[in-house]
């Protein structure tokens, strides 16, 4: 453009130092005819192009922080949202990659990014709408829709990528749906610029986080009580599991030899019969009747009384000593994220749904949360990407870090981008965006 405008400042100095010379010689007449036609191309470029002022605009300009928004209900910003599922045109089909539906991320409102985001590129009407493809980096579609949307579901499971260990032994019907994540409603924020540390970052070097007292005691108080009959036999099944695991261990001890092992062996059967019996009596009652705080409580006690033999190694040396089934961390390490999982989507969904003690329970470490876990649009992000963030030309779309609050991981511990060349990002060719992984 420089260049152009440079030729056109040349044609008309030359027009004013010898307006005459258009009509004195063939030579003056061709650079005349020249002159008119870059005049002419100038009129045209600048009847549909905006000439900015002042310094150039980079498309890093203007970034702005997606902030989860706690507690719900909270501001009316439905328009943009964190994971859940997205609102697609009804002609539009859910993406598939690879033969397996695609991750839905994030469906964020165009007419809420301030108009400094990406240096005035990008869409300011409809929704960009992100996908990721299941178990890999690799591929992934960026869409802009407008006009009438309906709610989609998807049209397979769903696996995202996430750091919990699933146990093995539930039983299909109380399987929490981690292939869809809970809908958590963001407000777009304007920002100075990207921060230089991460949230996970950040979260990692603080102390004393609700989040961190939450997995340092393992203690049963009211607000990790099961809420529903889910959660109670969520409850079980987890002491079940760790049952199994210890006659196990047990057996393979008492066949080599130690006979010690014999009677932990047995106390760890009987307890595992007596938690059965309990999972039986919670199947039954929650074919015929609701859940309530009496329900929980009965759970919660029944489990109390399930006592199996533990050895203790003190100065005095190994003792065998009863201990309650629900005083192992191994059990509430197990049963506290599934019980969150399941609080988390209840909430999401309807946040007067989730019982008052759970709630303040939960929305205290769902509102820590939410203090690092923003995503990001725009900027120039810090840490090192896997692929691709090594063009300059490279513009941040899209920005999410790993997430209690959403219940995923990407990477070790790291954020997720979404990238695209500021080139296309202005004339919106979202198929040539890329993902990519930061790590440490």
């Amino acid at each position: 453009m420089l260049g152009f405008l440079d030729k056109l400042k040349k044609a008309v100095v030359r027009e004013e130092k010898n307006p005459e010379l258009a009509d004195a010689d063939p030579m003056a007449a061709s650079e005349a005819a020249w002159d008119e036609q870059v005049r002419r191309e100038f009129l045209e470029w600048h009847e549909t192009a905006t000439l900015r002022e002042g310094p150039a605009v980079s498309p890093h300009d203007g970034p702005v922080r997606l902030r989860p928004v706690m507690p719900l209900p909270g501001q009316d910003v439905s328009g943009s949202w964190i994971g859940g599922l997205p609102c697609l045109p009804p002609e539009m089909p859910w993406p598939v990659i690879g033969d397996r539906p695609a991750l839905f991320l994030a469906q964020i409102d165009c007419s809420e990014l301030p108009a400094e985001l990406w240096g005035g590129a990008g869409p300011r009407t409809g929704w960009l709408v992100f996908f990721l493809a299941q178990d890999r980096l690799s591929e992934l579609c960026v869409r802009h829709v407008d006009g009438a949307l309906e709610n989609r579901n998807p049209p397979g499971v769903l696996n995202y990528p996430r750091g919990l260990n699933w146990p093995a032994a539930l039983p299909q019907g109380i399987w929490p749906d981690y292939g869809q994540m809970p809908r958590w409603p963001v407000v777009v924020e304007p920002i100075a610029e990207l921060p230089a540390e991460s949230g996970i970052e950040r979260k990692m070097n603080s102390r004393n986080l609700p989040r961190q007292e939450c997995y340092r005691d393992f203690s049963m108080c009211n607000g990790r009580y099961p809420f529903d009959w889910v959660t109670a036999l969520l409850l079980l099944h987890s002491a079940a599991e760790d049952l199994s695991r210890w006659a196990g261990v047990y057996r393979d001890r008492q066949v080599k030899g130690e006979d010690e092992a014999g009677e932990l062996l047995h106390s760890s059967e009987a307890a595992a019969r007596n938690v059965a019996r309990l999972i039986g009596g919670v199947e039954r009652a929650r074919a015929r009747a609701r859940f309530n705080d009496e329900a929980a409580e009965l759970v919660v006690e029944g489990l109390r009384r399930v006592k199996r033999k533990v050895e203790i190694w003190d100065d005095d040396g190994r003792r065998v000593v009863a201990a309650p089934v629900i005083g192992s961390s191994t059990v509430m390490r197990q049963y506290l994220p599934l019980a969150e999982m399941r609080a988390r989507q209840i909430y999401c969904a309807d946040p007067g749904a989730l019982p008052e003690a759970q709630r303040a329970y939960y929305e205290r470490l769902w509102l820590s949360d939410a203090g690092f876990e923003s995503g990001y649009m725009g900027g120039r992000p810090e840490g090192s990407f896997f692929e691709g963030y090594v063009d300059t030309g490279a513009v941040p779309l899209l920005l999410l870090p790993t997430s209690d609050l959403m219940g995923w991981m990407w990477g070790d511990l790291g954020d997720l981008g979404i990238f695209i060349r500021g080139s296309d990002l202005e004339v919106g060719h979202w198929d040539s965006a890329w993902a990519a992984d930061t790590h440490e």
